[in-house]
């Protein structure tokens, strides 16, 4: 009968513990893997089928569309008198239509910004009177002619050109009329409608 040392016997029992002690790591892990790879395959299962499902959910209601697409419109909102629909060739011409009428109203904004405001009848005016005749009760300009005047006393009908805030602006006139011929023509000045002298243009 063979004779084994205590010693050898312990390390004997050491190395068979350590041994199954590995084994049942090793068994832990084992379970454990499987559990993730199990999860691992019921949760793409899952997602497969619900693509798949939503998949026959599209086809589904693209051949029904197909068939009848009334399934899909509510036909009371296109009976409705107050909508209107439009093509998209249709939508763009009036978007260009408008874009148009806001540089016409930018355009018409800005004029108006630039024009003068002041109160006439309360600057003195200083216009070019080219004529006077006797008083026929003759109207020989238009009343729509801006910078056209014609002023009414009791013998005559004076006939003046440009309006100005200026006396510099209306001798400009002046003299640009009398090397045309207009060898008569000076520069009357009014205010709040009546006639003033040039020596009294500064008459507040």
């Amino acid at each position: 009968m063979p004779f084994v040392e205590e010693k050898h016997l312990v390390d004997f029992h050491r190395h068979l513990e350590e041994k199954e002690i590995s084994e049942e790591r090793l068994a832990r892990e084992l379970r454990k893997q499987r559990m993730l790879s199990r999860k691992y395959r019921n949760t793409n299962k899952r997602l497969l089928w619900s693509l798949v499902g939503c998949m026959v959910l599209l086809l589904a209601g693209y051949l029904l569309y197909l068939k009848d697409p009334s399934l899909f419109i509510d036909e009371s909102r296109l009976n409705d008198p107050d909508r209107v629909i439009l093509n998209k060739g249709q939508w763009l011409e009036i978007q260009q239509n408008l874009d148009g009428k806001a540089k016409e109203v930018d355009e018409l904004k800005n004029i108006l910004n630039s024009l003068d405001y002041r109160g006439l009848n309360q600057e003195t005016i200083y216009t070019v009177q080219v004529a006077a005749l006797t008083n026929e009760n003759v109207s020989l300009v238009s009343n729509d002619l801006v910078n056209m005047a014609v002023y009414k006393d009791v013998e005559y009908n004076k006939f003046a050109l440009g309006n100005y805030t200026t006396l510099e602006e209306a001798l400009q006139l002046r003299d640009v009329l009398i090397s045309l011929g207009f060898e008569d023509a000076f520069v009357a000045s009014y205010k709040n409608g009546k006639r003033l002298k040039i020596e009294d243009s500064a008459i507040k």
